[in-house]
């Protein structure tokens, strides 16, 4: 059981990781809506499936009773009467998307981690600090790492900096550590750790570690990655929720169309 998270996770790698890296290729953003191209098919559908039949009846009825406010503005009783019926009947809508909204959310929070790990983090201008807290005291050292190596209070706990992803060599107690090659579309680690989490299938960013008798969790401190598009400048989660949400909507539209075809396609004469 435990060697399982860790093979699912290189499984997950070995798929992704070409894709990704072509991907990468064309530019960060590329990138992000390749990878959450499927995830915005599956929420579009999740929601699709999940949402009442009635749901554009209840749309209706609330801004119909919104409507009516406004034409009844001169009889402050109706009104009020108005006010509370779209009151509720708002609730009831909210209520109504509930289940969608989460069944939905289940694919977003699938392609989160591996968005992020390879598109939303990156290395800081000089040197990202790393701190590893330990069972017993760690020995690092490679090439990467920056001096000095500052130990805490207490000797299992520890904290230094280390060049970029791909500048440098990382080894704790003598084992490497993957810091991520900085190639584009490739996952940055900001944590490694011996403790078999299950994020790790979710999160390439985390990466476990095998081989040490010693059980230690580090994190390298990376900073959240922006993009610009024609002159406007976002953070990585709002590239992500708007690319994911257009081809969710793409999908939607598409696939009413290819219903209605259906629909519409004359049946063929009886022989």
């Amino acid at each position: 059981m435990d060697s399982l998270v860790p093979a699912a996770s290189r499984i997950i790698a070995a798929i992704l990781d070409p894709v990704a890296g072509i991907a990468g290729d064309a530019g960060p953003l590329a990138g992000m809506a390749l990878l959450s191209a499927p995830a915005g098919v599956l929420m579009a559908e999740a929601f699709r499936r999940a949402s009442p039949r009635n749901l554009g009846s209840l749309l209706r009825s609330a801004l119909s009773r919104m409507a009516g406010m406004v034409l009844h503005v001169e009889d402050p009783v109706t009104v009020v009467k108005l006010a509370f019926s779209s009151l509720w009947r708002t609730l009831v809508l909210l209520a109504a998307l509930v289940p969608p909204i989460l069944l939905a959310s289940l694919p977003f929070s699938a392609a989160y981690g591996q968005i992020r790990a390879r598109y939303g983090l990156a290395s800081p201008r000089d040197h990202a600090v790393v701190t590893i807290d330990s069972d017993s005291a760690v020995e690092v050292a490679g090439d990467g790492v920056v001096p000095p190596v500052v130990r805490g209070v207490s000797p299992c706990t520890v904290s230094f900096r280390i060049e970029g992803a791909g500048r440098g060599a990382l080894t704790v107690d003598g084992i490497p550590i993957d810091t991520g090659s900085g190639e584009p579309g490739m996952p940055l680690v900001s944590r490694f750790t011996t403790a078999r989490t299950p994020s790790a299938l979710l999160d390439p960013s985390i990466r476990i570690v095998d081989g040490s008798a010693n059980r230690f969790d580090g994190r390298i401190g990376l900073v959240q990655a922006s993009y610009e598009i024609a002159g406007i400048r976002a953070g990585w989660l709002a590239w992500f929720v708007i690319l994911s949400s257009v081809e969710a909507t793409a999908w939607l539209a598409l696939a009413s169309a290819i219903r209605k075809a259906r629909r519409l396609r004359p049946c063929s004469p009886a022989p």
